[in-house]
């Protein structure tokens, strides 16, 4: 039968010939010398059966005509015996077989795989229990008993392996490939209830964040930084649809709806606001993401300057190829290179929406 391990690494190496022979495709993450040939369904199917209407990959969408089952669980043999017949001692170390950050669709160890130089900052797995700002009463820390070893925080807290009760689909700019596959719409394995909340989140924006930081939403019993959230404001904005900032030819912009991984605009909000932004407040995604240059306010801020899209054309760039002012790993909420998973720093990061000829 031979090891999960053995199977995954025969599928990329099938992979990676088929690379060979058809040099007109494109490739996703080609920065390390392995290369997974993204020409079109009938390529990325040969390690992650699905279907592109309804992408899933071995993560769901089981029937008994399907394989899955077989690429991470083990029936009889598993080297294992308290890991859920899985190829890893943990859940965490499970994933990891795929999602390593060599190469392929990482999400963990990207950054130091690719320079030599660890994350700014990340959201540990299997190494702690404790939530910042996780109590609701004092803003500050807290801990959970989460499904990883020992309490700590694992993977299958965040994400459901098999796509069950997970969020609605939104776009996440995250993943590069060819076009053909918007592998990017998705649910992203994201369970309704994080952390094992008691209230269930359908939508993925700020209050998903807060199901587990539940000290930083808006109108805790400690003061922070508002933010948008259903329960303040029943017509929130969500990750999918917030007032994107376009700008066509200064001191022109447009405003319109879309992903916060479409555009950079999505993280600036002009002074005054613009008619769309008018009484909502900033996503937490809108200030924690992939590290990038959303732009600046000008002036007084009514105008503003945002820098390329780091969705659309932005996700079919391979790893060594992204545009100026965008992130060059798209790994958030996992890892980042700033600290504490923010955009930008210091006054960058503040003056997105209080540009200094505003301030009181």
């Amino acid at each position: 039968m031979g090891s999960i391990r053995q199977k995954v690494m025969a599928a990329i190496a099938t992979a990676a010939l088929c690379a060979l022979a058809s040099p007109a495709l494109g490739y996703a993450f080609d920065e390390v010398g392995i290369l997974f040939p993204i020409g079109g369904p009938s390529d990325c199917v040969r390690c992650h059966p699905g279907t592109t209407s309804d992408w899933k990959g071995p993560h769901g969408g089981y029937s008994p005509a399907t394989g899955r089952c077989q690429l991470c669980h083990e029936v009889h043999d598993a080297p294992f015996a308290d890991a859920k017949l899985l190829p890893g001692a943990t859940v965490a170390a499970s994933c990891g077989i795929c999602h390593d950050g060599t190469g392929g669709n990482g999400v963990y160890n990207v950054i130091l795989a690719r320079t030599g130089t660890a994350p700014g900052s990340a959201h540990r797995i299997d190494v702690t229990s404790t939530i910042p700002g996780g109590n609701a009463s004092t803003g500050g820390t807290s801990t959970a008993p989460f499904r990883g070893e020992d309490g700590m925080l694992s993977c299958d807290d965040c994400h459901s392996p098999h796509d069950a009760n997970t969020v609605a689909k939104f776009y996440s700019g995250r993943v590069r490939i060819a076009s053909g596959v918007n592998v990017s719409w998705s649910t992203h394995l994201l369970k309704r209830r994080p952390g094992g909340a008691t209230t269930e989140v359908g939508v993925y924006g700020s209050d998903w964040c807060a199901a587990c930081h539940q000290g930083r939403s808006t109108g805790g019993a400690v003061h922070n930084h508002p933010v948008e959230s259903v329960a303040q404001n029943p017509s929130a904005f969500v990750f999918e649809s917030v007032p994107v900032v376009i700008v066509t030819a200064e001191p022109t912009r447009t405003t319109w709806f879309g992903s916060v991984s479409l555009n950079n605009g999505s993280h600036l909000m002009p002074y005054p606001r613009t008619a769309e932004q008018a009484g909502h407040l900033p996503l937490c995604q809108q200030c924690h993401c992939n590290a990038m240059d959303p732009g600046e306010l000008i002036g007084d801020g009514s105008t503003a300057k945002a820098t390329e899209m780091n969705g659309g054309a932005q996700w079919l760039l391979g790893d060594t190829r992204f545009l100026p002012g965008n992130p060059r790993f798209q790994v958030f909420p996992h890892e980042a290179e700033n600290d504490m998973l923010l955009v930008e720093t210091d006054d960058d990061l503040c003056l997105n929406c209080h540009p200094a000829a505003a301030l009181p």
